[in-house]
């Protein structure tokens, strides 16, 4: 009987352990990595390229049921709405692309799919200003 108690005041201490371990913070900020796609160079031709990701700042936060993700920084920044967690991931889908991010690890991915099949390179000069491309990089919870 006595090792039953045991066994059963254990027990009381370890679930609520595992609890704790699934409480979400709320939010997340996130620091992009790097960053590779395409460009339009000045010959017309679109070629491989890597952009400079190093500071770009954003935040995964929760704000009533939804979920948004927000550029830090720009002026014009407006948040964009996010599916809700499904076995750790979020995903974010607005006109300038994809976001996917893991609770687990941590990690997330940009992709912004338009730019090259988006706009005619000889009359659009601006696409080289909005290229495709597919930025990595690293969360923390707040």
């Amino acid at each position: 009987m006595r090792k039953l108690l045991i066994a059963l005041a254990a027990a009381v201490v370890v679930v609520p352990a595992f609890a704790a371990d699934t409480s979400d913070p709320g939010s997340y900020v996130c620091l992009s990595e790097h960053a590779i796609g395409f460009r339009l160079g000045r010959d017309g031709k679109w070629a491989p390229s890597q952009f400079s990701a190093q500071g770009k700042k954003y935040l995964l936060e929760k704000k009533g049921a939804r979920w948004l993700w927000t550029e830090v920084g720009p002026p014009d920044a407006r948040p964009e709405s996010c599916d809700a967690f499904t076995d750790g991931f979020a995903e974010c889908k607005y006109s300038e692309g994809d976001v996917l991010f893991n609770r687990k690890t941590l990690r997330f991915q940009l992709v912004r799919r338009y730019g090259y099949v988006t706009s005619d390179v000889a009359t659009d000069k601006e696409s080289n200003n909005a290229p495709p491309y597919m930025m990595i990089g690293k969360c923390s919870a707040q």
